[in-house]
């Protein structure tokens, strides 16, 4: 009975998210951050510890305040907030979150343009990275395992 009212409740929160006018006024933010009156935006001033502290227990009570009742009610009280906990300890990474932003544009560049060959231009642009060199410098792995996987990566586009 519940999987039911849940499933409809996360398909009609996901199609709002994703609707038209939501993705415009999603990238007409991003464009205002970055462009604001289509100028590049200015360095923002380095925040203070405390100033961050608050910030972070703010978004932190936003977080928990964030989940509908409904599922909070389904999950259970202590299960959900022991959850979102751990989203928000998860978020508290900036080069993981840098990571998981750029992750989220690839995929979300491969879903909207199908037709141009986006993967290999990523496979390309990671095999180019410092960081990427670094870490087969620091690991077991040779070049050659790299073009292998890479190989194998291309026969499954």
């Amino acid at each position: 009975m519940f999987g039911g009212i849940v499933n409809k409740k996360i398909v009609d929160y996901i199609g709002s998210l994703t609707s038209e006018v939501a993705v415009a006024g999603y990238l007409n933010s991003v464009k205002e951050a970055l462009w604001p009156g289509g100028q590049p935006a200015q360095p923002q001033a380095k925040r203070e510890e405390t100033q961050k502290q608050r910030c972070r227990v703010a978004a932190r009570a936003a977080l928990l305040a964030s989940l509908p009742d409904e599922l909070r009610r389904v999950i259970g009280s202590e299960t959900s907030r022991t959850g979102m906990e751990m989203i928000f300890n998860m978020l508290q990474y900036s080069t993981l979150n840098r990571r998981l932003v750029i992750v989220l544009l690839e995929g979300l560049l491969l879903i909207l343009f199908p037709n141009h060959n986006f993967k290999e231009m990523f496979i390309k642009l990671h095999s180019r990275s410092e960081r990427t060199r670094d870490d087969l410098k620091n690991s077991q792995r040779t070049s050659t395992d790299l073009r292998l996987k890479r190989d194998q990566q291309k026969l499954a586009i």
